[in-house]
């Protein structure tokens, strides 16, 4: 059958029109499903809910849409699969609210995201500022932005009597910006 054959004999009715709309199409609908929604459950939701739209519009006396059936519905479904989409966004809203109200505090999150090192430094101000032309080994590692190998250069810096500052112990960049906050040359 021809899509002016399927249009129009959906419209009226005809079963084998029908018939032959899901047929030719079903597949063809429920790739475009499946690339909006991938393996959720509500999948078949959404390919049931295309072809359901389609009756509607295809109702007697309506006007067939002018063109190609898949393309059509190609459409149906992806707008289909936009409102799945948006139950979808609300339910992981709704699940997002009820984790926050059982924690309490959502910002836990976001303090497992940022630099432990530098946590730890904010909540211990009486360990800084370090001392670059004083301190040992393991108080240089406290410091955010310093590692093993920058406290092993400033300690050969030091007794090289050439630490003027932290880039002379090749610390640059975000380690500079993060370790100048902790760190006094004296």
């Amino acid at each position: 059958m021809t899509d002016e054959e399927i249009y129009s004999g959906t419209s009226r009715g005809d079963e084998t029109a029908l018939r032959e709309l899901f047929v030719s199409t079903r597949e063809h609908v429920e790739r475009v499903c499946a690339f909006f929604l991938g393996e959720d459950d509500r999948l078949p939701m959404a390919v049931v809910g295309t072809y359901d739209r389609a009756l509607e519009i295809l109702a007697p006396e309506a006007p067939a849409p002018e063109i190609p059936l898949r393309s059509w519905l190609s459409i149906l479904a992806t707008q289909e699969c936009f409102q799945v989409m948006e139950e979808i966004r609300r339910d992981y809203d709704r699940q997002t609210k009820a984790l926050e109200d059982i924690s309490g505090n959502i910002s836990t999150l976001v303090e497992i995201s940022s630099d432990p090192k530098e946590r730890w430094a904010q909540r211990h101000p009486e360990f800084f500022p370090v001392r670059l032309l004083r301190a040992g080994r393991e108080e240089l590692l406290r410091v955010p932005g310093l590692g093993p190998v920058a406290a092993e250069r400033i300690l050969g810096a030091r007794r090289l009597g050439g630490l003027r500052s932290l880039e002379d112990a090749g610390v640059r960049g975000r380690r500079l910006e993060k370790a100048s906050g902790y760190v006094v040359r004296e």
